[in-house]
């Protein structure tokens, strides 16, 4: 029986010059690529990857969903550096919502996921904000 192999999810890769690159880094490393349609975004991360078999989902708004999405399934620390380092190369420009399938996120829909990388995405920058504004005042005091 063949191993499954390494899957990238593409979610609201909207710009075809970009979807074009990225698809183009992904075939070289010979990972399969999913583009996820929007009818899709409701979709447990499982269901997609072919892990889970859910019948019923609860749909929810995700019109706040717009904007890139990259999530990987059955990839290595050191491929995640490779693809990293590929998509850099073949100037696809940052994609700041990446995340890999984990054990938790499995039975997230791609709107869930998305919106779990968006709070934890606010809490870096207010936390980077905050330590800035710290130390700054402290260069202010000496």
């Amino acid at each position: 029986m063949k191993a499954v192999s390494e899957i990238a999810f593409l979610y609201n890769f909207n710009d075809p010059e970009r979807l074009r690159k990225l698809k183009s880094a992904l075939l070289c490393m010979k990972v399969r690529t999913k583009v996820v349609d929007r009818e899709q975004f409701q979709q447990p991360i499982g269901v997609l990857a072919g892990l889970v078999d859910i019948a019923f989902v609860e749909p929810e708004d995700d019109s706040d969903f717009t904007e890139e999405m990259l999530v990987l399934y059955r990839f290595s620390s050191r491929r995640i550096d490779e693809l990293l380092m590929r998509i850099k190369k073949a100037g696809v420009g940052n994609i700041p919502y990446k995340a890999a399938v984990t054990q938790t996120n499995l039975n997230w829909s791609g709107v869930q996921l998305y919106r779990e990388l968006k709070k934890e995405h606010e809490a870096m920058a207010q936390g980077k904000m905050a330590h800035q504004a710290a130390t700054e005042e402290a260069e202010k005091s000496e």
